[in-house]
């Protein structure tokens, strides 16, 4: 079979195209010469960077100008009333050689620097208060003392029992431990629910750390279940009489809040860098991430 031939184009229909391809080829170059500020693009939005590797860009307009910090008159009106009273916040406290070989040096501070942490705050006059001390000062306006302090870990480590505890003990000092409740009674990493029962009642607080550590924010059932399944499983073992809770990984959200204000949670506490606590941010109170290093270089 012969192949079947292309029409021919009549004479006007090729002028008209090669007229086409010339303007078109002009116009082309016209916008290549445009500005990137007169041409405008459309973007789809990216997905958020943590806050640990979002950094500020440089500007040929200079620095933004910094949110001015408020002066202690100005946070009184604002959130008051506020007290000045850092929060310190541990995760694990183990050796060296364990942390490094459960990858969490990061997050770890010797039962060395702890035991030097308490000698510290003693010799230099602070005061160790238990969490309820704040929650007390926001809904009675119990005062309390200046140079306090309060010490917090995160997670319900194995460690926490083996290691920070006995220390805590010697000392007489009061601690709270923000409990994942479902991550509970999975030794060796997390402790056991009859090892944090045996621990001194008087002395140790326990907080509401979410079912699963999870990140605050999303569906709002997820959120609600997530918290209201560790407040019932720290109420079934007799220990959520502070009604206290910390932030997975730190970032609050509206969702989280609201669900702890339905629950009646007197405060919640995030990882943002801070020592002044106002009953008007109750549910977004600061802390202060310490390690290896001297609390003076914290500020103390």
């Amino acid at each position: 079979m012969s192949p079947i031939p292309r029409p021919k184009l009549p004479i006007h229909r090729l002028l008209g195209i090669s007229l086409a391809c010339f303007f078109a080829a002009g116009l082309l170059a016209y916008h290549s010469l445009k500005t990137p500020s007169q041409v405008t693009t459309k973007t789809t939005p990216t997905q958020p960077r943590s806050e640990a590797t979002t950094a500020p860009l440089a500007s040929s307009a200079g620095s933004p100008t910094p949110t001015p910090t408020l002066s202690p008159a100005e946070r009184q009106a604002k959130y008051g009333p506020c007290v000045y009273l850092p929060v310190l916040m541990f995760h694990h406290v183990n050796t060296t050689e364990a942390a490094t070989a459960g990858k969490y040096t990061s997050l770890n501070v010797t039962p060395e620097y702890l035991q030097a942490d308490l000698s510290y705050l003693t010799s230099r006059g602070y005061t160790i208060v238990s969490v309820t001390a704040l929650a007390d000062f926001f809904e009675n306006g119990t005062p309390i003392a200046k140079k306090s302090v309060i010490l917090t870990f995160d997670d319900g480590y194995q460690d926490f029992v083996s290691q920070a505890a006995p220390i805590l003990e010697a000392a007489q000092a009061s601690a709270t431990l923000f409990v994942p409740t479902g991550l509970i009674d999975n030794p060796p990493t997390y402790a056991t629910w009859g090892q944090l029962q045996s621990l001194p009642t008087n002395l140790f607080y326990f907080g509401n750390h979410t079912w699963s550590h999870k990140a605050a924010g999303g569906d709002v059932k997820i959120e609600t279940y997530e918290i209201t399944t560790a407040d019932t499983q720290l109420n079934d073992h007799s220990m959520n009489a502070a009604k206290i809770f910390a932030y997975p990984y730190g970032t609050p959200s509206k969702v989280d809040q609201d669900v702890l204000a339905s629950l009646s949670y007197s405060i919640a506490f995030t990882t943002t860098h801070g020592a002044w606590q106002c009953k008007g941010q109750r549910y977004t109170l600061p802390r202060i991430r310490v390690g290896n290093a001297p609390l003076s270089a914290y500020g103390l």
